[in-house]
């Protein structure tokens, strides 16, 4: 007998038990047409609506905070141990937050995780937000990061390899990083994990229409906010630092991409997916239909997203340390 069932498409097609999640940081979500004004108090709510969200996990040998001086200034570095056993290979986080919001505070949890799961140390980096500082200053501050962290990973007691991660705004800064130290010849990349990422500012494919209702809360307009805080000139946004899927994909490290199916960044990841192959990349694709945006950071909610780290930790580790 033929199954003519339909399956469910739009929120629909949402795994009900991140309702709870989608509802707390949901308020954070800024009007149709917010300001600058108010991006402090926006910064201090969105961070409280996460914060049972980062509760418990995985304990650290140790946690160091650091600052670095950069040709760009002084970065803040999280170095997350996981065992005292060393010298560790090094991944560098990216949080996500739209460029704007969002922090190493917001993202514990979830590096805490990377570094057990993998047993790498894990940097987050404390990169400047918009809109302070916009497009391209803030990959050329990541950058700048990335070539110092190198420098100074005898004295943080690391080595290489050193790979590259982050989520939404994060793993644009991640992927567009990795282009632009390809592009300099001056630090290797061994790795990069991306999840659900930033990738196409042009905000026209098909799932921005099918993704921007409630209960979900990265809408068409407010993509459109952070887009403007980072990046205000509709033009530049073309600009493969910018938008790194109109980017020269050739010549990257091995890429674990992580996608999400109920979110308005699907059809850009997908079509990431398809372009870093079609570029001659080593990628692992790793699709989650039912779950929403940023659902990594909904640890201590769901299995899914201890799921995902789990499995990009042991894809880094079969890839990178074989």
């Amino acid at each position: 007998m033929t199954d003519t069932t339909t399956p469910p498409t739009g929120p629909r097609a949402l795994d009900s038990a991140y309702l709870p999640f989608l509802e707390a940081v949901g308020p954070t979500s800024p009007a149709q047409a917010p300001t600058e004004a108010g991006i402090e108090e926006m910064r201090a709510a969105a961070a409280q609506a996460r914060l049972q969200w980062k509760d418990g996990g995985a304990t650290m040998d140790a946690v160091v905070e650091e600052a670095i001086e950069t040709p760009r200034g002084e970065i803040g570095l999280r170095v997350y141990y996981p065992h005292a056993a060393g010298p560790l290979p090094t991944l560098v986080y990216f949080h996500g937050g739209g460029w704007a919001l969002l922090d190493n505070d917001t993202h514990d949890r979830l590096m805490r995780e990377y570094a057990a799961a993998s047993g790498w140390a894990v940097i987050g980096v404390a990169y400047p937000r918009a809109p302070e500082v916009r497009f391209p200053g803030i990959v050329t501050a990541c950058t700048a990061a990335i070539e110092t962290i190198r420098q100074n990973l005898p004295r943080l007691g690391l080595i290489a390899p050193l790979a590259l991660a982050g989520d939404s705004a994060g793993a644009n800064l991640a992927l567009s990083t990795a282009i632009a130290l390809r592009d300099s010849g001056a630090t290797n990349v061994d790795a990069l994990i991306l999840n659900y990422g930033v990738y196409d500012g042009t905000c026209e494919s098909p799932s921005y229409a099918a993704f921007s209702d409630p209960p979900l809360t990265l809408s068409r307009d407010r993509m459109a906010w952070f887009w403007d805080l980072y990046c205000p000139d509709p033009e530049a946004r073309r600009h493969p630092l910018a938008s790194p899927l109109f980017a020269d994909l050739a010549g990257l490290p091995p890429v674990r991409l992580v996608t999400t199916g109920v979110d308005v960044l699907r059809d850009e990841n997908l079509a990431m997916a398809v372009r870093l192959f079609e570029a001659g990349n080593a990628l692992s694709l790793d699709h989650h239909p039912h779950a929403p945006h940023a659902f990594v950071e909904a640890l201590a909610l769901h299995p899914e997203g201890r799921q995902a780290i789990a499995a990009a930790a042991a894809w880094l580790n079969a890839t990178v340390l074989r």
